[in-house]
């Protein structure tokens, strides 16, 4: 069996998939040492029956790239976020893909079940995204850590302007404990929902935050990966409350864990699979009347006020994070992929469509309150994000 890897040498427009990338090179590498490398721009050559293809690149044109590879190869294809946010790339594919042997990989389980959803008895498999070697190496300065911090896009939906709030009127951190953010603005968030956000009232909102703090909420912007790691190392735990529609994993969640930092998240999509690590501490999702996921304001003030019941040793969050998404672990579960068995892909599925026609009637957003069953179909579609300790609420969040 000959292992093919398509890549790209073409950075990506997401930030977190330029992190991904290097490193499920490496464990790709020490998975699979003879592998081949080919390029996006290039249809693949010289893949015959038996052959094994992962595409590694979320930019890879699959209807190109396979056009001469037998129907009999197995393409490995992991999937990045979710499959409604390109979704006519994925309805482009729905033809181009079928009859080849696909194994889609999921970066969680939730990840997994969503994609159940959008895919006609897919065969699957997870594979979390593997977090690079400094930051389970970098050193914890000794002394007890007192800051939380947030990286990630500042935009509604990854519900910061709420954390902030909720930071501030919380007791437990007091004059020593400090909220720290690291990020870059983003006009997007609820876009997939009828609600309009002003975008410079949100940024504004934003900074009087900061300013009515006292020195308790600390903006550095959009930091290096090194800063990130310092941050991190000198943390006590990492937040989010993000409920935002592509959320299938987190990866400054999971670099923080393997930084030694306790995770503090909204239990919605693939958070829910870092709240198994010590020390973890959820916050309950409710949707409102427009479908629109949030935190729950009284479970995140109890996850702010409430003292772990034990200390977790940032060792221990470090060796959980080490077992599941160091460079090497996620090496043996490649390997494991080539004993996993991949049926044959027969396109996506009618949920998929009816999603897709929400566009081709004319609306700029899939789940627009004026739409008869606009509820049902996002609950059909996010059910599995929403977990079953989430509910609907037709009251405020």
């Amino acid at each position: 069996m000959t292992i093919f890897v398509v890549d790209s040498k073409r950075p990506s427009h997401w930030q977190s998939l330029n992190e991904i990338y290097p490193a499920a090179r490496e464990a790709l590498m020490l998975a699979f040492p003879e592998v081949q490398w080919r390029d996006i721009d290039l249809p693949l050559q010289g893949c015959a029956a038996g052959d094994a293809i992962y595409v590694l690149s979320a930019e890879a044109p699959l209807d190109t790239i396979l056009r001469d590879v037998s129907m009999e190869a197995t393409v490995f294809l992991p999937i990045y976020g979710d499959m409604t946010i390109e979704h006519e790339k994925w309805r482009r594919w729905d033809t181009a893909l079928r009859g080849r042997k696909i194994l889609f990989l999921a970066a969680t389980a939730r990840s997994a079940e969503q994609i159940r959803v959008l895919v006609q008895n897919p065969s699957l498999a997870i594979l979390p995204y593997p977090v690079a070697n400094q930051f389970f190496e970098a050193e914890r300065p000794a002394g007890e850590a007192s800051s939380l911090v947030y990286a990630g896009r500042i935009t509604p939906q990854k519900n910061v302007l709420e954390l902030m709030e909720m930071f501030l009127a919380s007791k437990r951190w007091g004059r020593d404990g400090c909220l720290e953010i690291a990020g870059q603005f983003h006009d997007r968030g609820y876009h997939f929902h009828s609600r309009l956000v002003d975008h410079a009232a949100f940024v504004k909102r934003f900074h009087e935050l900061v300013d009515a703090s006292s020195g308790s909420i600390l903006f550095h912007g959009a930091l290096s990966q090194s800063e990130l790691r310092e941050r991190f190392c000198r943390a006590r735990q990492v937040v989010s409350l993000s409920t935002y529609h592509d959320e299938d994993y987190g990866l400054a969640v999971a670099q923080a864990l393997a930084s030694g930092c306790a995770p503090l998240l909204s239990n919605w999509g693939g958070h829910a699979f870092f709240l198994a690590c010590p020390g973890a501490s959820s916050v309950e999702v409710r949707l409102d009347d427009f479908a629109i996921p949030h935190p729950h304001v009284k479970s995140v003030a109890k996850a702010l006020v409430d003292e772990p019941s034990e200390t977790h040793a940032a060792l221990q969050i470090r060796s959980w994070a080490r077992e599941h998404f160091s460079i090497t672990a996620i090496a043996g579960k490649l390997r494991s992929l080539l004993t996993t068995p991949a049926s044959t892909y027969t396109g996506q599925s009618e949920i998929f469509h009816q999603f897709c026609a929400t566009y081709d009637r004319g609306r700029p957003v899939p789940f627009h309150h004026k739409d008869a069953g606009f509820k049902e179909l996002y609950l059909q579609i996010y059910s599995s994000y929403l977990g079953a300790s989430s509910q609907v609420d037709h009251r405020s969040p």
